[in-house]
């Protein structure tokens, strides 16, 4: 009887661990067209920021619990690329699963410009990218199937989809206008770069034809909302990324960097590709979202046309209510893309994506076709009865400039203004610098700006000129132009 009892307690045994091995078996062979992934970017992990680290534990844990198979971080994953940063990323990801051998979530890791800044990104006019990639390619060999011999560009495959990573070969920072703002890693991009991403999206098309291939870039291309000028790669390099992408009709190419929210229809967007802009993270270092009387967040970016920082006291009322990442979930012919809300657990219906595996003519998406029309010749216009108005403003020796004036015509298409000061005299330029849209805050009625001018030199007369600049970083044509 104890023989008997004994054989029987080890045919249960195999029976259980053969089931178990079939598990395994098809979740590591699972086909296209199954499986979850989310998508984010921007969590600028500091150990001095208690709230990065916060979300991001947040983020890893709900993947740990609701059969997530892939996380993608798209790029900015740490504030600054340095050893207590990382030392702070390890911990949270052994707090959250242990060890990487015990994770049962698979991850990608991308490089953004920050992951290139050794301290403040704003010091610096050229980091070294060898001990900035040899800190980067510790933690993600750690955590994922990265090698540092793949470098920083390479095709890896998870449950039967193919990404290609395409960080640039060669990081050098540069800074343009006013460096307290702008101080955006651009350029990198070499001309063997863009043919090797060719070349890995023609492999990983040939070695599954019909399946989407995620091409994973930090920097957007000009395709999203938030694209165009803001610390987009050098025009050559867009104008050669955007030759190869136009290639491949079943491409996803998500972005990042912009920070502008992902709640913003403008974050998705389809013409001979897909483009997913991820918007940010966390809302610990910038909010970028507004929210109505009941708390409920808005479907565009921009409060009152300025960042709230961790230190203001609206965005620290705001930081629990928002922590989006895109949620992915594959069909049999096509995914849904949905903006996905991590504080409250919760998906935006209204921003949920059909993207089917190739576009054509007959399924692109068109809600977004105004935006993907040929925009070779700049079209922004103003009406006859706008305006701008300039008020000289001194105190002391300080002499500043307020300036007023509405939105374009086409404000629903514009990004922003440049705005440009000038000696009337000698028609040298004083002071040059970008403003950024209310975009779509008011669809029915156009927004009006009031701007001040800072730190002007003295001169006998101003003249002011504001131009409005489309999503593709063409400007218009008429300016609005005051002397004062």
């Amino acid at each position: 009887m104890k023989r008997i009892l004994t054989v029987c307690l080890m045919v249960v045994m195999l029976m259980s661990l053969c089931a178990a091995c079939k598990k395994e078996t098809a979740r590591n062979q699972n086909q296209p067209g199954t499986g979850r992934v989310l998508i984010t970017a921007d969590v600028h992990v500091s150990s001095a920021d208690a709230h990065s680290q916060d979300q991001l534990r947040k983020t890893l844990t709900y993947a740990k619990d609701h059969d997530v198979d892939l996380v993608i971080f798209n790029g900015d994953l740490v504030d600054v690329g340095n050893a207590a940063n990382y030392a702070t990323l390890n911990k949270i990801f052994r707090d959250v699963f242990g060890s990487p051998e015990r994770a049962n979530v698979k991850f990608i890791f991308n490089m953004g410009n920050h992951e290139f800044y050794p301290t403040d990104a704003c010091a610096h006019e050229e980091t070294d990218y060898e001990e900035q990639f040899d800190r980067f390619a510790a933690f993600a060999t750690k955590w994922s199937d990265f090698t540092a011999d793949q470098g920083s560009i390479y095709l890896t495959e998870v449950n039967g989809i193919s990404y290609v990573v395409a960080a640039p070969s060669d990081k050098r920072v540069y800074m343009s206008g006013n460096q307290v703002v702008y101080c955006a890693g651009i350029g990198g991009y070499h001309t063997e770069d863009i043919a090797l991403i060719d070349s890995l999206i023609a492999q990983a098309t040939k070695e599954n034809p019909g399946e989407p291939v995620y091409l994973l870039s930090h920097h957007p291309w000009g395709e999203t909302y938030g694209g165009a000028s803001y610390g987009m790669p050098e025009i050559p390099v867009v104008t050669g990324m955007r030759a190869v992408m136009e290639k491949y009709p079943h491409l996803v190419n998500i972005t990042s960097h912009t920070h502008f929210s992902s709640l913003h229809e403008r974050s998705f967007a389809q013409d001979q590709w897909t483009t997913i802009n991820t918007g940010m993270h966390t809302t610990g270092k910038y909010v970028d979202i507004e929210f109505d009387a009941k708390g409920e967040a808005l479907d565009y970016a921009n409060i009152e046309n300025r960042r709230y920082t961790s230190a203001d006291p609206v965005g620290q009322a705001l930081h629990g209510k928002t922590h989006l990442v895109w949620d992915v979930r594959y069909g049999e012919e096509s995914f849904t893309a949905t903006v996905f809300n991590m504080a409250t657990e919760t998906a935006y219906s209204h921003l949920s994506y059909t993207v089917p595996y190739g576009i054509t003519a007959e399924n692109q998406n068109e809600k977004f076709l105004y935006e993907l029309s040929d925009r070779t010749a700049p079209t922004l216009t103003w009406s006859a009865e706008d305006e701008l108005t300039a008020e000289l403003i001194k105190t002391g020796s300080a002499i500043s400039m307020k300036l007023t004036f509405s939105d374009t015509e086409q404000f629903y298409t514009t990004e922003g203004y440049r705005i440009c000061v000038m000696d009337t005299t000698t028609g040298e330029t004083l002071k040059t610098l970008l403003w950024a849209s209310h975009f779509w805050a008011a669809q029915d009625q156009k927004a009006s700006y009031e701007i001040t001018v800072d730190e002007l030199p003295a001169c006998s007369e101003y003249t002011v000129t504001v131009e409005a600049i489309d999503f593709y970083g063409n400007f218009s044509v008429a300016k609005l132009e005051a002397t004062v």
